[in-house]
Order: C-alpha cells, then sequence, then structure tokens
C-alpha cells in the first residue's frame, strides 16, 4: 500500500453500524459526500452546546486548543502534554498503526493524571463528555479509540472516563470508568485492514443513514442496480443471507418461490408476499395490488396528527381536519392561556391555545364529539403518545377510535416507492408525494419546531399589548403551515383509496 489509510474516531464508530460507510470512507468517491442533514446538524450542535456547558461549570478552565490546521492543532497538543497542562480540552491526537492505518482523534477533555509516561512524571486519560444518560457500544469504542492514540503517544495505556448527562447544577449526572483491554479495538482494526478497493460493501438501508455523508450516492446505486435494499422492510440479516444465495435483485426476488423466499431469516410467509409484491411495485413502476384487504375502509370523523418537542417527545402542536377538510389545532402556549388569549386565527386555520399537552389531547376530543366516524391518523406514535401524555379521559374517548390509515394502505397496495437512506417505504410524506401531494418548499418537523420555539420566546419577550398578535403569529404560521400540510396529505391518501375502492 503505497500510502496508510486515514481512519478517525468516527470511522470506527460507524463500524459499527454499516462497514459500507467505512469502505466508502477509505476507497470511494469524496465529490459524492453531502452535506450534514437538519437531524444531524442539529444533535452535533446539541453535543457541542452539553459539552461547552459541563466545562463552564470546572473550577478551573481547561487548556483549549484553538484549530487552526491539523498539524498546528496536534502540534499544540503534545506541547500542552509534554508541559504537564492539568487538562486540555478538544486537543488532537494521531499516530500510525503497523504502518495501515494514520489513526486521528480528538477527545473532548485530557486531564494529566499521576502515571509516569514517556512525558514525564505523569500522563493523561481521554473524557468523553454525552448528553444522553449512559454509555453506549459506540461511545465505548470512541473512548477505547482515543485511549489506543494515547498509548502511542506517551507509552502508557489510559483507562477513560465517561461523563454522563447532566444534573442541575450542570455537572455530570454520573461518572463511570473505562478500563477494559482494547482487543475489540484492535480487532476492528483488523478487520478495516482487510477492506480492498475491489470489495465494495453491500448497501444496507436503516435509520442512521441520515446522518451519513454518503447517503445520495448508496440511493443513486441501489436505484442504478434495482438492489434489495429498495425493498421496505427488509431486514440486513435477510439481506445478507440473499446475497450469499446470488439473489442481489429485484427481479431475482420476484423470481423466487414465495415458499421458498419464506424459509429466509426474519421472513415468513406474509413478509415474503410483501417483498414479493414491493419488488414487482418498483419493477413496474405502478401501485401493486394485493389480495382481497380484511375489513372495509371506515368513515373518516377527522383526520388527525401532532407535533412533538424532539428531546421530549411532548406534544406541542394537535391538528385536525373534518371529512370535508375544514381545519384546527390546539397550540401549547401557556403565556396566552395565562393572558386569557386563546382563539385566534393563523393562516387560517383556527387556532386554540392551551397550557399543556393532557389539554390539548381534551380539545381533540371535544371536536372528535361532533362526528361520528373513526379518527385517521398515520402510524403508532399518535396512540403511543395519546397513552403517555393524553391522561385517562382522553384515552377512553380517543382510543376506540383512533385509526391508523398506513395498514389500511399496506393491506390494499404496494406503492413503487423505494426504501432510501433518507425514508422508509411507509412514510406519510413518502406516500403523499407519491400520489401527487406536495409540502411547503424545506417544510419538516424539525424546522417546524424551531419555528415554534423562536415563536415562543419573542411571545415571553413581548409584552401583551404592546405588539400586534397577528405580527408575532406570523411567525408560527410556517410551523401550521407545515402540519395543515401533514393533515392534507392524510385525506388525500384516504380518498385516492376510497376512490380505487368504489372503483
Amino acid at each position: 500500500m503505497s500510502r496508510p489509510m486515514t481512519l478517525t474516531d468516527s470511522t470506527l464508530v460507524w463500524l459499527h453500524r454499516c462497514t459500507r460507510r467505512v469502505w466508502l470512507d477509505l476507497y470511494g468517491d469524496r465529490t459524492l459526500q453531502v452535506a450534514d442533514s437538519p437531524v444531524a446538524a442539529r444533535r452535533a450542535t446539541a453535543g457541542v452546546v452539553h459539552e461547552a456547558a459541563v466545562m463552564a461549570t470546572m473550577r478551573e478552565p481547561a487548556s483549549h486548543v484553538e484549530v487552526t490546521d491539523w498539524p498546528t492543532l496536534v502540534a499544540e497538543t503534545q506541547a500542552l502534554m509534554r508541559a504537564g497542562a492539568a487538562e486540555i480540552c478538544q486537543g488532537g491526537l494521531d499516530a500510525c498503526g503497523d504502518r495501515l492505518f494514520r489513526l486521528y482523534g480528538r477527545p473532548d477533555l485530557l486531564r494529566r493524571i499521576p502515571q509516569p509516561s514517556l512525558l514525564g512524571a505523569w500522563s493523561y486519560e481521554p473524557v468523553e463528555i454525552t448528553p444522553h444518560g449512559a454509555a453506549t457500544p459506540h461511545d465505548e469504542i470512541q473512548i477505547d479509540f482515543y485511549r489506543w492514540l494515547l498509548t502511542q503517544t506517551q507509552g502508557y495505556t489510559p483507562e477513560g472516563e465517561f461523563w454522563l448527562g447532566a444534573n442541575a447544577d450542570g455537572q455530570p449526572a454520573m461518572i463511570l470508568r473505562r478500563s477494559e483491554p482494547l482487543t475489540v479495538l484492535e480487532r476492528h482494526l483488523h478487520q478495516i485492514a482487510g477492506f480492498q478497493p475491489d470489495t465494495e460493501s453491500a448497501i444496507a438501508f436503516a435509520s442512521h443513514c441520515i446522518y451519513c455523508a454518503w447517503r445520495s450516492a448508496c440511493d443513486s446505486a441501489a436505484e442504478a442496480r434495482q438492489d434489495i435494499a429498495l425493498l421496505g422492510g427488509l431486514d440486513r440479516r435477510t439481506a445478507e443471507a440473499l446475497r450469499d444465495d446470488g439473489f442481489t435483485s429485484l427481479t431475482s426476488i420476484v423470481a423466487l418461490p414465495t415458499a421458498r423466499l419464506d424459509r429466509y431469516p426474519y421472513v415468513g410467509a406474509i413478509r415474503a408476499a410483501q417483498f414479493h409484491a414491493h419488488a414487482q411495485a418498483l419493477i413496474s413502476g405502478t401501485p401493486y395490488r394485493k389480495g382481497v384487504p380484511p375489513s372495509p375502509l371506515p368513515t373518516p370523523a377527522l383526520f388527525f396528527d401532532i407535533e412533538s418537542c424532539p428531546d421530549t417527545q411532548d406534544p406541542w402542536a394537535f391538528g385536525w381536519l373534518d371529512a370535508a377538510g375544514t381545519p384546527g389545532m390546539a397550540i401549547v402556549s401557556t403565556r396566552h392561556v395565562d393572558a386569557k388569549s386563546t382563539q385566534v386565527i393563523i393562516a387560517d386555520i383556527p387556532v386554540i391555545f392551551v397550557c399543556n399537552p393532557a389539554e390539548g389531547w381534551q380539545q381533540v376530543v371535544i371536536r372528535a364529539r361532533r362526528d361520528a366516524g373513526a379518527i385517521l391518523h398515520w402510524g403508532r406514535y399518535e396512540q403511543e403518545c395519546l397513552v403517555r401524555t393524553g391522561g385517562k379521559r382522553a384515552q377512553a374517548a380517543l382510543r376506540p377510535r383512533l385509526a391508523d390509515l398506513h395498514p389500511m394502505l399496506d393491506d390494499r397496495y404496494a406503492l413503487p416507492i423505494p426504501r432510501s437512506t433518507t425514508q422508509t417505504v411507509g412514510r406519510l410524506k413518502a406516500v403523499g408525494t407519491y400520489l401527487g401531494h406536495r409540502w411547503p418548499d424545506e417544510a419538516d418537523w424539525l424546522r417546524a419546531w424551531e419555528q415554534y420555539t423562536a415563536w415562543q420566546e419573542q411571545v415571553a419577550q413581548t409584552p401583551f399589548g404592546s405588539t400586534p398578535a397577528e405580527t408575532l403569529n406570523q411567525h408560527l404560521a410556517p410551523a401550521l403551515g407545515y402540519l395543515r400540510a401533514d393533515l392534507e396529505a392524510l385525506r388525500h391518501v384516504w380518498i385516492w383509496l376510497h376512490e380505487r375502492e368504489a372503483a
């Protein structure tokens, strides 16, 4: 090999999730990489903010290594280590491994300990600062990676430490030590050393793909090959077994008898039929009609959707459309309730302000009583959220009437919607878009949440009456427009199904 492979802490973390990502990092065309998704950027920002908040509670500030370029960062870190700095924040470490690798890492914190090493009468151990309350396998690999780098730098293998979560004072809620041997990490390095330019790893779509810079490249490759990764609900272990037997394309799945397909791991007769139907829909580019559905479509009373805080999963918006398409919403805003300003029209939508999620559910109960029929939603989240935040009265009134529209569609049709890095086949946005429904440009649940929180801050800082309510509420209008688009997508899907059933 002409030069060592470049590996980072991220490389080792991704190996646990996706070997293809690591292969692409080593041998892929980097011009095909794309920018972080908004969800990934938010997660990264939250981690940086949490780390800074925890670091701010330290009695003495750590030496912070400012980034200019990587060689300078490493040189300055090594100078601080040789000088015996007590703590070093965001330092840079690198080392060669068996002439195959050049490894780079940037620990959250390096802390001096009284253990002799090549540096002198001291050495350093890494600290990983995470917002979550328990160390994950990915955290463990990452801190072992820093321990390995420190071993090469100081000639001594240190323990590591996790600072997990934060208490009311901003300090770590829990501290855990990490002292296990580095054998697992070394096994991973050996595995990566076996990757070759001509042994491309298979495509396997999963929820973590949205955080990957190679997501568009994998989407394009799967479409071009008509790869089995495009099948909705395909388990990674099933895909591996199929590939081992040479079944790598959609046409090969269609040609495989159901009685043989259902014997593969995690398949069975029902899922085998689903794979066949979806493969045929994708190949033909048209909806594939399945067998006779188990029950007729219900009559809708409301189409219903909620928007929630991404951190707590508590709903902040409850939206509904009646069968004729008339909208209504309940929005959590304690300040409006305290000021007895609870009803308003925003973007042509009647809005009721409530003080908490339980009151929001009660508004749904009040509206649902006006019409008989089902309350149609998409997926299991609404029912789960009702149980968690709605209270007993709302559960008793709404649970018998909530009806998930997604399985009603899935029982009847396989749509030619490929699975991809950014969507599962059954997402409302994927289905609605295929059926011709349109959302506002750049609208998504995260942007809606950010618009809501920005509006809440403006409301909190503005005395009632000093600024016209219409002016403030315009900042909330795009978020409500996104929720309304979701509701109209539900109605669009139901109308499409109803017309097909009638025909």
